[in-house]
């Protein structure tokens, strides 16, 4: 059997394996339907040589991951009672209320209830909890960037939540403002934490250099551990 080690490394915001083989030459490929990127490199390979073979392809592997993502997505599963959604690390079963009153979403106990008007549209549903996970995010990161704001003394213009396709966050340096993805909502708080001292890490040092993971270690120790679950 062949032996394999691996590893892992993360450029911006892809992250990918790397399994050090009995090879010649490095090889990347993405992998449907999660879009994870894999290198098999030589053994002995220098590390550093694999992180230039990832950033030389990295526009490819942005490009390829989106379209695998798209078409993972192109049938959505509309919201119905019964769906099974992840909040903050915790199921929720949906049930879906027809009632004249305006619309809203509500969790109690392991419950995510959905009340709209009679006749309410699949499309309409969808967007009313899109809109409804959008401000959780929103909620919660506002609270982090305040507590973080002043501890690493930095300061935060806006806040943007959005669905992204390739990356869990961005941070516009110049205008001091953060970008986060919506679907930030369905994993667990701690995840969230680490990608807003991620991004805010990047109004101190704008490259992913010793310096930025270094700052990362000094205020979130155990940063690895929640970009690895949010990676994959």
């Amino acid at each position: 059997m062949q032996q394999v080690n691996t590893t892992r490394i993360q450029v911006e915001e892809i992250s990918a394996q790397v399994d050090f083989k009995a090879v010649k030459n490095l090889n990347l490929r993405i992998k449907a339907p999660g879009a994870h990127v894999y290198i098999t490199a030589p053994r002995g390979a220098d590390i550093r040589q694999v992180r230039d073979f990832l950033i030389s392809r990295l526009e490819w592997v942005r490009r390829t991951r989106s379209r695998i993502l798209n078409a993972a997505s192109d049938s959505p599963a509309f919201p119905q009672s019964g769906a099974v959604y992840s909040i903050w690390g915790w199921q929720y079963t949906l049930l879906l209320v027809e009632r004249e009153r305006p619309a809203s979403v509500k969790l109690r106990r392991r419950s995510m209830i959905m009340s709209v008007r009679p006749g309410t549209g699949p499309e309409k549903r969808q967007a009313l909890l899109e809109k409804w996970f959008r401000e959780q995010v929103k909620h919660a990161a506002r609270e982090l960037v305040d507590k973080w704001s002043r501890i690493m003394r930095v300061q935060v213009n806006k806040i943007f939540v959005q669905s992204m396709k390739t990356k869990w966050g961005s941070c516009n340096m110049v205008h001091g403002n953060i970008r986060l993805n919506t679907d930030l909502v369905h994993h667990q708080p701690e995840c969230l934490e680490y990608l807003v001292i991620h991004e805010l890490v990047h109004l101190l040092e704008s490259n992913h250099n010793e310096r930025f993971y270094a700052i990362m270690d000094k205020f979130y120790p155990h940063w690895r551990k929640y970009r690895t679950m949010l990676n994959g």
